[in-house]
């Protein structure tokens, strides 16, 4: 119940907030509208074994196209996945909040929407945006800003946003909407 919702509206490319339980399917959401959409997708989790999870999840289901960038990863490595990615290697790339505060990082994704369309940029746990919230990451700050300044089109079309959470009171989903600058009548999707 409610990944209908969430599908249907980041499908219809509008900014989306999916509130669902955890366990509920919030990763097939945004995977199975990416993989619908002739472009690439990124992926802001907070934490890496979220990622490395989630990485695994899609190799075990013969869905390969996917990677991430961490701290773990060498210079060369993340150059190299960064680079993979703008070329349309990956259909997903899962990076920590903190890659958008390098400046290297954000010249990068600026170069790639002047070549290619991102389909969307996923927020996975997007409560972690919200100063209410108890998972609260400054990294999070200007998150949506950055993604429309240095992932647009062109220069000028941001790509549609996808908030996912399994927890969210009103005052965290009203500060979600407000950083990732979703319109009121935009999708806040609840179960």
């Amino acid at each position: 119940e409610g990944q209908i919702g969430i599908i249907d509206s980041a499908l219809s490319r509008k900014g989306t907030i999916g509130l669902l339980p955890t366990g509920s399917g919030k990763s097939i959401c945004y995977q199975l509208s990416a993989v619908l959409q002739p472009a690439i997708s990124f992926v802001v989790c907070p934490i890496k074994s979220l990622m490395y999870d989630q990485k695994a999840d899609l190799d075990s289901i013969g869905f390969t196209r996917s990677n991430f960038i961490t701290s773990e990863l060498k210079p060369d490595q993340k150059m190299k996945v960064q680079n993979d990615f703008g070329r349309g290697k990956y259909f997903f790339i899962f990076i920590s909040p903190e890659r958008f505060q390098t400046q290297g990082f954000r010249s990068e994704m600026e170069a790639i929407g002047l070549d290619r369309s991102f389909a969307y940029a996923v927020i996975d746990e997007a409560h972690c945006l919200s100063e209410w919230g108890h998972d609260f990451r400054p990294s999070y700050l200007h998150l949506g800003l950055n993604i429309n300044k240095y992932c647009s089109v062109d220069g000028e079309t941001p790509p549609p946003v996808v908030g996912l959470t399994g927890t969210a009171s009103f005052a965290v989903l009203t500060d979600i909407q407000i950083e990732l600058e979703i319109k009121e009548e935009e999708a806040v999707i609840l179960p």
